[in-house]
């Protein structure tokens, strides 16, 4: 298993990344003390809309598809705080995109966790033939620390989209998969090449005030045997084996 990416925040800046987007009244992105999982510093993404707008606050990074066609990401996160209005589908509301697309509204392009009530998320994907769906196991996360893993596995017949979660690192639990049968070459069908974390993208119809916090982001060209990164570590609750 090699790594393709990582930043654990620990540098006090988001240089690791190609580039942040951040758009809408109040939006914000950096690392802080105040926002860490493990070690000193973590990344946090702030919403701070009053009015029915589009806000973003995410970090993006572009890699190469590996050869083993597999793409698992390992992140922390939680809701510092939050309050929201508004709706949520598939596509709004999402906080991490594993896909190939940088479009501002594509929000679900290839896989993704959205919040579809408060503190509640859900998995979502976009088909090869172009559609977004919710899928799996809804999970509310209050302002607890989670551990979430997310696979696109597409060196079968048909691409297989995975999101598991975990509260201590240790152990993974499913909260979603999804085979996708249908035909065309858009999402989870596309090369995979881009990860987005943050606020990905809120849509102009919420009004939505968050703090969420993330540290320990992991790109791999497999799936760890086990808890994160394939060994459980209690001190810094990973070590990755490349």
């Amino acid at each position: 298993m090699a790594t393709i990416f990582s930043d654990t925040f620990e540098s006090n800046n988001l240089t690791a990344w190609d580039s942040t987007t951040v758009t809408g009244t109040g939006a914000t992105l950096s690392t802080s003390t105040s926002a860490v999982k493990n070690g000193t510093y973590g990344m946090r993404a702030v919403a701070a809309a009053t009015t029915d707008e589009s806000v973003t606050a995410r970090a993006n990074k572009a890699f190469t598809q590996p050869s083993s066609l597999i793409i698992c990401v390992e992140f922390w996160v939680r809701f510092n705080a939050y309050t929201a209005s508004g709706y949520a589908n598939s596509t709004s509301k999402s906080l991490i995109r594993l896909g190939n697309d940088t479009a501002e509204d594509a929000t679900a392009r290839g896989l993704g966790l959205v919040v579809v009530g408060s503190s509640t998320v859900q998995p979502t994907y976009r088909s090869k033939s172009g559609t977004d769906n919710l899928f799996g196991s809804t999970l509310a996360m209050s302002t607890t620390w989670y551990a979430f893993r997310c696979t696109i596995d597409k060196s079968g017949t048909n691409p297989i989209g995975t999101i598991s979660y975990s509260t201590d690192g240790s152990s993974f639990t499913q909260l979603g998969t999804v085979t996708d049968s249908t035909s065309g070459t858009n999402g989870i069908g596309a090369s995979i090449n881009l990860l987005a974390i943050g606020i990905v993208h809120l849509n102009q119809f919420e009004q939505a005030q968050y703090t969420l916090d993330f540290d320990d982001v992991f790109v791999y060209d497999a799936v760890p045997t086990g808890g994160w990164g394939g060994l459980f570590s209690t001190t810094r609750n990973r070590l990755v084996i490349a």
